[in-house]
């Protein structure tokens, strides 16, 4: 009896270990299958065969990756999750902010579209101001819009009209734009409550990241004068079809941030929201984790956070959540020589598998001493 009972322990003890082996080497099987599919992904398709709308998709789709980086818990150490934000960042720049940006001025052009600069100034016929000009602040303008005086209900006034962009476009047009970030333009003291007007029309959806996002709304904010306007234009499906993100959440994010949402506009494709700045302080708002509005798979992820009630500081001060350097400008190595980017963050990743297969081959050697021990 104790000799079978001895057989049959070791048999089963066998059993787990033949099994062991084998699922080691399935995993290991599996996990050099994952990692092919994911050097495969990181190949950009043909850019020359894109169309102007899937040139602009992919740039936002690479952009809300690398926003997604720091929020991603899959990552085992800070390595990996570095060269995977130089291989989005590497990326980026193949595409060119240049490309995205021609890409989009001629999607408006052929749209028949839609030009902030005609719906501002439409809205500030309503307005009355009491001095005799009008500072604006046109934020990612790439090239100058607005004429140098217009019709308001007080009557003509001048418009002192400052551009910025990250990127301004390489033309006449384009020289008379700032090259500036938004969040570092208002980190400067010097500029508070200096504009009465500030068009920020399809940008803070161009940011990736939602605290970003929220620190755009906030630098506005600090940058207007008292009951200065604030012209606020989203694609409408980030607010009507967002899982996140709606309406009632837009108020609240406005308020948060120290403004009064006054008008709310929808078209076929675009939000268009006019807020004054309000006279209270920032106020502290629990907006800082997203909740589901709505249900359903055809849904998009887009919401602006308040991580804070803090004002915009300069980028790299630590202020700004775990989302800083994540905008749409990339360094200057990044920019010069994207290609060896990617290939130096590959070869690390590559160095990191290899040391993986051989903590596995390892353990699998371990596996089979231990049962030649135990028969």
């Amino acid at each position: 009896m104790a000799s079978g009972r001895g057989k049959e322990k070791g048999n089963r003890s066998n059993r787990p270990a033949g099994r062991a082996v084998a699922s080691t080497s399935e995993m290991i099987t599996k996990r050099r299958h994952r990692h092919t599919a994911t050097a495969q992904s990181e190949a950009l398709p043909d850019l020359s065969k894109l169309t102007r709308n899937q040139t602009i998709d992919l740039y936002h789709t690479i952009q809300k990756r690398l926003a997604a980086v720091d929020r991603n818990p899959q990552f085992a150490n800070e390595a990996a999750r570095h060269a995977r934000k130089q291989i989005l960042r590497a990326q980026l720049a193949v595409i060119g902010l240049e490309n995205y940006q021609t890409a989009s001025r001629e999607g408006e052009k052929l749209s028949a579209g839609f030009d902030c600069s005609k719906w501002v100034l439409h809205e500030l016929r309503d307005v009355t101001f009491a001095a005799s000009s009008v500072k604006l602040l046109d934020v990612g303008a790439i090239i100058k819009r607005f004429p140098g005086a217009t019709t308001t209900a007080s009557g003509q006034v001048a418009m002192q009209v400052t551009a910025i962009d990250l990127h301004p476009e390489n033309s006449e047009l384009g020289s008379h734009v700032i090259q500036a970030d938004l969040i570092n333009y208002a980190a400067r003291e010097d500029l508070h409550a200096t504009f009465d007007v500030i068009c920020l029309s399809l940008c803070v959806n161009f940011e990736g990241c939602p605290k970003r996002r929220g620190l755009m709304l906030k630098s506005a904010q600090v940058l207007l004068k008292d009951n200065g306007l604030l012209f606020f234009t989203l694609p409408a499906a980030c607010v009507q079809n967002s899982r996140y993100f709606d309406e009632q959440l837009l108020r609240q994010v406005l308020s948060a941030c120290g403004m009064q949402q006054t008008k709310l506009h929808f078209t076929n494709k675009l939000m268009l929201c006019v807020s004054r700045k309000a006279h209270h302080a920032f106020v502290a708002a629990q907006l800082q984790k997203r909740r589901v509005l709505r249900q359903g798979t055809s849904r998009n992820n887009f919401w602006i956070t308040i991580a804070d009630n803090t004002r915009p500081r300069r980028a790299g001060s630590g202020r700004e959540g775990s989302c800083v350097g994540h905008g749409l400008t990339t360094s200057s190595q990044v920019a010069r020589h994207p290609s060896k980017l990617i290939a130096g963050a590959t070869s690390s990743s590559n160095q990191r598998k290899r040391a993986r297969r051989k903590a596995s081959r390892a353990q699998r050697a371990r596996t089979n001493s231990s049962s030649a021990e135990i028969k």
